[in-house]
C-alpha cells in the first residue's frame, strides 16, 4: 500500500485522532487546520519520482508517556518531495502495535515537517497555492503592516 492510498482510505479526521493519541507531547497538534491543508494537497497530489519505502520507529513502550518521547516516528518521509513521497511503500512495523491511522499520522507528522506550531505556520508551494493561502498570506501581512517602520516598505506590500 502507498503513502496516499492510506491517506485516502483512512480519511483526515481518523488520522489527526491517531495524531493527537500517539504525538500527545507535540505542542504542533493543536494547529489543526495546518495539517488539513496539508492533508488535501497530500491525497491530491500525483507521484511522480523514484519512490522507496516508508518504515517506522517504535519507541519501547515504557517511554511513551516520557517528556518529548514519541512512540511512532516514520523514516524516509522528512525532506522529501511530497510528489515522490506520496509513491512511497509503506512497510509496518514487526509486531505491529498501531492502526493505520496512527502509521498514516506519524507519515503527515513527518512529512510537514515534524508538525506545526502557532508560529510557524505551513504556507503551500506555488505550484499548491490555494485561495486559503493567498488569504493568509494577506492576513499576515496586515498583521504586521502597523509595526514597520520603513514607510518605503509599506508602500511596496
Amino acid at each position: 500500500m502507498t503513502v496516499k492510498e492510506l491517506f485516502l482510505s483512512i480519511g483526515f479526521d481518523n488520522v489527526l485522532n491517531a495524531l493527537r493519541n500517539t504525538h500527545r507531547t507535540c505542542r504542533s497538534i493543536k494547529s489543526v487546520a495546518s495539517y488539513k491543508e496539508a492533508f488535501d494537497t497530500i491525497c491530491l497530489t500525483e507521484f511522480e519520482g523514484a519512490g522507496g519505502e516508508v518504515s517506522f520507529d517504535v519507541t519501547p513502550r515504557e517511554e511513551w508517556f516520557e517528556p518529548h518521547s514519541l512512540p511512532l516516528l516514520a523514516n524516509n518521509v522528512e525532506g522529501d518531495f511530497w510528489k515522490n513521497t506520496v509513491g512511497k511503500t509503506v512497510v509496518k512495523p514487526d509486531d505491529n502495535p498501531f492502526t493505520d491511522a496512527e502509521l498514516a499520522g506519524a507519515i503527515l507528522w513527518g512529512m510537514t515537517f515534524y508538525g506545526f506550531t502557532r508560529h510557524t505556520g505551513w504556507t503551500p508551494l506555488e505550484e499548491h497555492y490555494t485561495s486559503y493561502g493567498e488569504q493568509a498570506e494577506k492576513l499576515k501581512r496586515r498583521l504586521y503592516l502597523p509595526y514597520i517602520r520603513n514607510k518605503l516598505k509599506k508602500t511596496q506590500t
